[in-house]
């Protein structure tokens, strides 16, 4: 974590480097420190932040004993990294291609799976509440490529 006087020399830095062909660059410089030193930071953050970011899950495709989920993939879908759980009592057929994640999902939601296998056409609604309004939207927006 950075300090106070960290983050104002960065700021400071910053400014200098926008401007370091400029005549006034001493003045500049002096004009940074006075603004900067009245200037007050709330150091305070909230450290929960949903990771919303896309990962390149194009590696899993080809590859051998993987489970076969898609997974949301912050809208881009993709398959699930993790290996398959062989598991000699399955209740569903599907659950002899899924890790043993999406193996409970499968036990919970009655053999369905929250966006489908990765084969599978991307569903325009998720899974799990076909009969209700989607809780992100009306419609899951994939942003296929």
């Amino acid at each position: 974590m950075f300090t106070i006087n960290t983050i104002k020399y960065m700021i400071k830095l910053d400014i200098i480097a926008e401007y370091k062909n400029n005549d006034q660059l001493d003045l500049i410089d002096k004009l940074c420190d006075e603004f900067l030193k009245n200037i007050k930071f709330n150091m305070e953050y909230d450290a929960f932040e949903k990771q919303r970011i896309y990962y390149n899950r194009s590696i899993y495709d080809k590859k051998k004993n993987m489970c076969n989920a898609r997974i949301w993939n912050d809208h881009r879908g993709g398959r699930c990294s993790n290996s398959i759980k062989l598991n000699e009592s399955t209740e569903y057929e599907i659950e002899k291609c899924l890790c043993q994640r999406h193996t409970k999902i499968i036990k919970k939601n009655k053999g369905e799976l929250y966006f489908g296998l990765y084969t599978d056409p991307y569903p325009d609604t998720p899974i799990w509440n076909q009969d209700k309004s989607c809780p992100l939207g009306k419609k899951l927006n994939w942003y296929i490529m």
